[in-house]
Formats: structure tokens, sequence, C-alpha cells
């Protein structure tokens, strides 16, 4: 989980989205997998948009604030995968070298 102290507040949302961009690259340079799993998250913004009751919301808020005083900005799933990827290679390169340059640019 990745938390901020404000999940709406868009430099917030910026930085936490660079910093999964870093852990994923990392992950996937150990051979791990990683899905974020964000639904949670945006039904928390629909039910609000929709006028909807929110069960999603004072769980999340629950876990992160009652111990972290922060908002869930990103969850992810991460494992070891059950095979490589059948995915074609890509033309930015190996993980390693992508890494490598989103080090240096931030």
């Amino acid at each position: 989980m990745l938390l901020v102290r404000d999940r709406l507040d868009m430099a917030q949302a910026i930085a936490a989205g660079r910093v999964w961009q870093r852990l994923h690259l990392a992950l996937t340079a150990q051979g791990l997998a990683a899905q974020p799993l964000n639904q949670p998250i945006e039904m928390i913004d629909r039910n609000q948009m929709l006028g909807r009751s929110d069960e999603f919301s004072p769980a999340l808020a629950a876990f992160a604030r009652g111990r972290l005083g922060a908002d869930i900005r990103v969850q992810a799933r991460i494992c070891e995968p059950r095979r490589r990827s059948l995915a074609a290679p890509t033309s930015r390169g190996p993980s390693e070298t992508a890494m490598a340059r989103h080090w240096t640019s931030a």
C-alpha cells in the first residue's frame, strides 16, 4: 500500500504514482509480479459521485488512518509469477535500463 495524507491532493497523487512506478520497476527487476488493486479506492469516489452509500471508505479509513494517519492511494498485490510473461519484449529494453533512466530523471 502507498499512503498519502490526502488522496485527493493532485501533488500527492502524482508523487504516489512516481513511487509506484519505481516500486513496480524494482519488483520486476527482482523477478516479481505486481498488479495495482485500486477498485475499492475507485469505488469510494464512484459511490460519492452517484450518491450511493459507501461501504469501502470506512474499512479503508479504519485501516489507514487508524494506524498511520494517512489515506490509501495505491494498493497492490505482489507475488512470484507462475510463468514468464507471454508479452513481446518491449522497445524500451529490460527493466533494469528503464529503472536506471527513471531513477536518474527523478
